[in-house]
């Protein structure tokens, strides 16, 4: 069971859903994000806001401090950008190399058919 799922308690609907999260957490201060930088602040807000509105619904019911439920979804968040930062970087470096061998290929298209090909071997929702 991952950390994050013993501070709430989520209704029957949602747990059904079979969501499938990352058991990987990683703290960082910024990331690097499709060539922009999300501060560790904007991820806080957002997580924020993400948190309340599911209280708000009744989504899910806080079994613990709502503090710790934004520093796990910010854990989670941070952990997805940071696994998708790594699947852009493969994807345009494995993408430079066809170009290289056949200057005719569109960048771009290969870049994302092979993005979308790493994503979906690692089991990775884009």
């Amino acid at each position: 069971m991952l950390p994050c799922l013993s501070v709430i308690h989520i209704s029957p609907f949602w747990a059904s859903a079979g969501r499938n999260l990352s058991e990987r957490f990683r703290k960082t201060r910024r990331l690097k994000y499709d060539g922009n930088v999300l501060r560790e602040t904007q991820i806080d807000s957002l997580a924020n806001f993400l948190v309340d509105g599911l209280i708000a619904r009744g989504v899910i019911k806080p079994i613990r401090d709502q503090k710790e439920i934004v520093a796990c979804v910010v854990e989670l968040m941070s952990s997805n950008f940071e696994t998708e930062a790594r699947i852009d970087e493969e994807a345009n470096r494995m993408a430079e190399e066809e170009v290289r061998k056949d200057p005719r290929a569109d960048f771009s298209r290969l870049r994302t058919l092979i993005k979308q090909r790493l994503a979906e071997r690692k089991g990775f929702v884009l």
